[in-house]
């Protein structure tokens, strides 16, 4: 299956890639952490870098709106491998689109 690809779907990829380092730029691994799964970010390997982004501050990237909800991309390794992280989900309640936690 190709990925998806869109203009826009392209722009925050490459906005997102270049805020990593090259061992961070090709992810092996996504996880999203819902409020039970938020710590597990702490478990990454602390001698190697981690890059926090706020998803607010991502081209084309909804945002949590739900209180409490930090709402980061974090790409950090974890056991070695390159994995990223969504702390914080996207739901219908709290006026996205359908289409977009789709």
């Amino acid at each position: 299956m190709s990925p998806p690809t869109s203009p826009r779907y392209d722009e925050t990829v490459e906005w997102i890639r270049a805020r990593c380092l090259p061992s961070l730029q090709r992810v092996h691994v996504a996880v999203i952490c819902g409020s039970g799964l938020r710590g597990l970010v702490d478990s990454v390997d602390k001698e190697r870098v981690k890059v926090v982004i706020p998803y607010k501050d991502i081209p084309h990237f909804a945002t949590s709106t739900v209180r409490g909800h930090p709402g980061n991309l974090v790409l950090a390794h974890l056991n070695a491998i390159p994995t990223t992280f969504m702390i914080s989900r996207f739901h219908f309640f709290a006026g996205h689109d359908h289409a977009l936690p789709t």
